[in-house]
């Protein structure tokens, strides 16, 4: 990783011309989730199908700039300070759900 398009971000993760790669220079595919959070039962199928894609990394994009169902804000507030309990509930077991499968 000594090229001069190199840049080592907190020993953690690496750019490098061609890709972004882990410590271990393990290449890095991400993809963008840019919906509201799915329901239970969908999460898990959704993990499972990235993992079987090859995605070992994800972005949660736009979701808190939404109102519910599309977003993670309580639409019975008209700010960006309230976060739906529920939204808030399905978002943690994605996480969860994409931690058991190492992504």
């Amino acid at each position: 990783m000594g090229d001069v398009g190199s840049l080592f971000l907190g020993g953690a993760l690496a750019w490098q011309i061609g890709g972004v790669y882990s410590a271990d220079l393990s290449a890095l595919l991400g993809c963008f989730f840019c919906v509201g959070v799915p329901c239970f039962d969908t999460l898990l199928g959704i993990a499972r199908r990235m993992a079987a894609l090859g995605i070992n990394c994800v972005r949660f994009h736009h979701m808190d700039n939404q109102y519910k169902p599309r977003g993670i804000w309580d639409p019975a507030y008209k700010d960006h300070q309230h976060i739906d309990a529920e939204q808030l509930d399905r978002l943690d077991w994605m996480v969860y759900q994409l931690s058991l499968i190492h992504i």
